[in-house]
């Protein structure tokens, strides 16, 4: 090879490690995507008119996680509802009905736009003030069921003061 060749040759090379290492190279850092972050769930629409919260449950003081499976139909209603984990079946029962009767606002293209896909949806059923836990392992986005406490109702999850849970508020 020729001298001019070889510092072609190592020009071009030199060009083509700098474009790569470019992003490396620059003054702002370049985040890694986190791999457990998921898409943000479309608006739900639920029925506000209806006490979520079971009779049973309330009466038991029954509070707990549900984490729920589903998929949305390009119509907005979820379909295939699963429930992969629940602390207890009442609670299980009301979050896939709750759901069954939500409407979500989807986009007009949702089914091309790559968003059809398992959503998970986590629900927090708690009778305040209460240290339940919002905690659920995965990264999920959740919904708040709350009532009130009834009357000599056991109370599983007692208040902590030091807790951040939503659950401490009372309803209003």
């Amino acid at each position: 090879m020729t001298a001019p060749c070889s510092r072609l040759l190592l020009l071009a090379l030199l060009i083509i490690l700098t474009s790569a290492t470019g992003a490396l190279l620059a003054d702002e850092p370049v985040a890694a995507p986190d791999p457990f972050q998921l898409p943000k769930l479309p608006p739900a629409d639920f029925s506000r008119n209806v006490d979520w919260y079971p009779a049973r449950a309330r009466v038991a003081g029954l509070e707990g996680r549900v984490l729920v499976a589903f998929d949305i139909t390009s119509a907005g209603s979820a379909q295939r509802i699963s429930v992969l984990w629940a602390e207890d079946a009442p609670l299980a029962s009301s979050a896939e009905q709750m759901l069954s009767k939500a409407h979500f606002k989807v986009p007009t293209d949702w089914q091309t736009s790559g968003a059809w896909r398992r959503w998970r949806l986590g629900f927090i059923y708690c009778l305040p003030p209460s240290s339940q836990s919002e905690e659920f392992g995965v990264p999920v986005e959740t919904v708040l069921i709350s009532g009130s406490r009834l009357p000599g109702a056991p109370q599983r999850h007692p208040p902590d003061p030091n807790s951040a849970s939503r659950c401490m508020k009372q309803p209003r």
